[in-house]
């Protein structure tokens, strides 16, 4: 999930920490609504193209695009059913916590 940062702080060691503890923007205190709504548009944007091909959870990968399944590096056949109950089973876990990587 993106996170932008939008805070009073103003000192350069602050925005840094931000970014570098996770933070995908950083946007300091007076700004307009708009330039808030272009970032949010951008983080969005971004994350899109930057999102992994390739999900993978202990032994098991997943390529949503391809539908396509791996355990241990072997093909997995699913149905489009049963591929669609892993991810949404997957989404359920992140939503509660759970890393994906």
């Amino acid at each position: 999930m993106p996170i932008i940062i939008m805070t009073a702080r103003t000192a350069l060691e602050d925005r840094l920490t931000g970014l570098n503890e996770g933070a995908d923007d950083f946007l300091v205190k007076p700004f307009a609504v708009a330039e808030l709504i272009a970032r949010i548009h951008a983080v969005v944007r971004r994350s899109a193209q930057q999102a992994s091909e390739t999900w993978t959870i202990g032994d098991l990968e997943i390529e949503p695009r391809r539908h396509v399944t791996r355990v241990r590096g072997t093909v997995i056949a699913l149905s489009p059913r049963e591929f669609a109950l892993l991810v949404e089973e997957l989404a359920r876990g992140a939503a509660q916590g759970v890393r994906v990587e």
